[in-house]
């Protein structure tokens, strides 16, 4: 799809681009502009997760993990799922 838009709207007429509808009527999911918005997005979304997951092992790394809490929570989401309710 990418190759066929992109050689129908820059094929060139004596050396010169097509102007007028034909390079309007391109479509805007293969633009390259429309790739680099979508890159753009994406590392930003990645760039923010990866600080939240090393945030995240900073913290576990340094304040650790409260092991008499977590089992007691473990134990009472068990024992919630058993019993078919909330408590």
């Amino acid at each position: 799809m990418f190759s066929q838009t992109t050689s129908r709207s820059l094929a060139t007429d004596g050396g010169e681009l097509r102007s007028g509808s034909d390079m309007t009527n391109r479509d805007v999911v293969s633009s390259p502009q429309t790739y680099a918005r979508v890159a753009g997005l994406a590392f930003s979304v990645l760039a923010v997760s990866v600080v939240g997951e090393i945030s995240l092992c900073l913290w576990l790394l340094v304040m650790g993990v409260n092991l008499a809490k977590w089992n007691e929570k473990a134990h009472l989401a068990v024992s919630a799922v058993r019993s078919g309710g909330s408590e």
